[in-house]
C-alpha cells in the first residue's frame, strides 16, 4: 500500500504528458527521448531492470548490430543503440507499440528501425529477419513465453554466436530455454529480478532473465 501511495505521489509531482526530455540516468543517459512520466518514469531515472545493466554494458560493444524482439515502448532499443552506436531493429506484434516506439526514439538520432512482426506460431523467424536486415551480434528477447520455440527456429543466426538476453516467465520455460541453448552451444547465466519503487507493471510477476554467450567464447 505504501509503495503504491509513494508511486502515486511521485506521478502527481512529475509533469504530465509526453515531451522531449534528456534521459537522466541509466544505459541511455544523455539521450533525448519522448518521455511520458505516466509510463517512462523508471526508464528516465535509470531504474528499468537495473540488475541487467552490467550485462548490457559487458555484452554490447561499439559497432555491434542488434535485434530487440519485444519492443514495448522502445526502452531497450534506445539503450542498446546508445551503447553500440549501431543499428537496432526492434520488433513488436502490436501496431500501436510500433507507433509508440517510433515516437519515443524519434529525437534520439540513433539508428533504430521499428518493425511489426509476430515471432513463433508460424510467424516470422529470426533467420528470416537476419536475411532481410543483417545477422545480429546481439539479441534481446521478451515475447511472453515463446522464446524457446523462436530460438529453435533460428539455426543460421545462432550458429554465428550472437550474445543473448532473454526474459524468462516460468521455471518450466527456464528449463526449456536452458536445454535449447545448451544444444545451440550456449552457456546461460541466470539473473534474478529486482523490485524497486518505480517498477513498471508492479502487479505482474517479476521474472528472471538469461544472459547467454557461446560456450567457446567463455572458455
Amino acid at each position: 500500500m505504501l509503495h503504491q501511495m509513494v508511486r502515486s505521489a511521485v506521478h502527481v509531482i512529475l509533469p504530465n504528458g509526453p515531451k522531449e526530455r534528456t534521459i537522466f540516468r541509466g544505459l541511455a543517459k544523455g539521450i533525448p527521448a519522448n518521455i511520458d512520466f505516466k509510463w517512462d518514469t523508471a526508464f528516465y531515472f535509470g531504474l528499468h531492470e537495473p540488475v541487467l545493466h552490467q550485462h548490457y554494458r559487458r555484452l554490447l560493444k561499439p559497432g555491434m548490430q542488434s535485434f530487440d524482439i519485444g519492443a514495448y515502448r522502445g526502452w531497450d532499443a534506445l539503450s542498446i543503440a546508445r551503447l553500440t552506436g549501431s543499428q537496432v531493429v526492434t520488433f513488436d506484434l502490436e501496431p500501436r507499440s510500433i507507433e509508440i516506439v517510433k515516437s519515443f526514439v524519434s529525437a534520439s538520432g540513433l539508428p533504430i528501425i521499428a518493425k511489426q512482426a509476430m515471432f513463433g506460431n508460424g510467424g516470422a523467424t529470426i533467420d528470416e529477419m537476419s536475411k532481410e536486415y543483417f545477422y545480429p551480434d546481439f539479441i534481446k528477447m521478451d515475447i511472453e513465453g515463446a522464446e524457446a520455440a523462436v530460438l529453435r527456429d533460428a539455426p543460421e543466426t545462432l550458429k554465428r554466436g550472437p550474445a543473448l538476453i532473454i526474459e524468462v516467465h516460468s521455471e518450466d520455460l527456464e528449463r526449456d530455454y536452458l536445454d535449447t541453448l545448451h544444444h545451440k552451444g550456449y552457456r546461460a547465466f541466470i539473473v534474478n529480478p529486482e523490485r524497486h519503487l518505480f517498477s513498471e507493471h508492479v502487479d505482474t510477476p517479476i521474472t528472471d532473465g538469461l544472459v547467454c554467450k557461446r560456450i567457446k567464447e567463455l572458455l
